[in-house]
């Protein structure tokens, strides 16, 4: 593995990871982390894909495990794609003839969505799990009101308390881990991080059609988090022609860290292979 780091225009200094392919390759994988974690809790999947043969690239986002910038604060709605788009310029400087994915869990599911429409040719291929694009289902409508009330006065303001570890996968070694984790965020969601998560899938929802690269949806079917609604809305009305959508009955909302995990890699690795 190397790390590396690049600053953001406003200087928010930005943590970088990279497993190079176990052999010649010109394959790359982008991992992105979900909220509230890091690109560390990935590392068996970086290895992984590592190891049959993609050159694996994670960054930590902003607020997030080893960067800089507010903890689980977003200052504006596409922030997080201004920092992944200097980073994905910086990989294809590296390989500029490769086949390039995406894979993309939780909140990193909407920032991949949310960048592949507005680079709809940067990306040769992208997976999304436990995808978020409808929380705003969940939401009470006044709660939300609330919300952009709040937002408008101070948008770092709590407004969700910490969910338990439980709700993420039902191995008992991986949430002791987590739960152990000093990156991994436990405090309060805040108001700004929310609002976006909200107002990006809606977003997302609105522009599903205008997604035309392959794609593959991945949930698990007792996923609390983020509703599995938002995988069968995305996989019913993107424009693919290539498109696949596969769930999980038992899993929680962090498949690829659930006890059933080399089944779902075994998927991932299978699906990138034949594109």
């Amino acid at each position: 593995m190397q790390v590396d780091q690049f600053t953001a225009p406003d200087g928010t200094r930005i943590h970088t990871a990279y497993y190079p392919a176990a052999h010649d390759s010109n394959r790359v994988v982008l991992v992105l982390h979900g909220l509230k974690d890091h690109f560390g809790r990935y590392t068996h999947v970086a290895k992984h894909l590592s190891e049959v043969g993609y050159h694996v690239y994670g960054l930590d986002h902003r607020g997030h495990g080893k960067s800089g910038g507010d903890r689980i604060h977003v200052a504006y709605p596409t922030q997080f794609i201004s920092d992944l788009k200097i980073y994905v310029n910086r990989i294809q400087a590296q390989h500029p003839d490769a086949t390039f994915f995406i894979l993309g869990h939780s909140m990193g599911s909407l920032i991949s969505l949310q960048f592949v429409l507005e680079n709809p040719d940067i990306a040769d291929g992208l997976i999304v799990t436990g995808t978020p694009t409808d929380v705003v289902s969940g939401i009470p409508t006044l709660l939300r009101v609330v919300g952009n009330l709040v937002y408008r006065i101070f948008p770092q303001a709590p407004i969700s308390a910490p969910d338990s570890e439980r709700v993420l996968t039902r191995d008992p070694e991986i949430l002791k881990q987590t739960e152990e984790d000093p990156l991994h965020y436990k405090g309060w969601t805040k108001t700004s991080i929310g609002k976006y998560i909200l107002d990006t899938g809606e977003l997302i929802q609105a522009r599903a059609a205008e997604i035309t690269l392959p794609v593959m949806f991945m949930h698990g079917e007792a996923d609390t988090l983020a509703p599995i609604s938002g995988s069968h809305y995305m996989y019913a009305n993107v424009s693919s022609q290539d498109k696949t959508l596969k769930t999980y009955p038992a899993m929680l909302h962090e498949i690829m860290h659930e006890i059933e995990r080399e089944d779902v890699l075994a998927t991932i690795t299978d699906w990138l292979d034949q594109h």
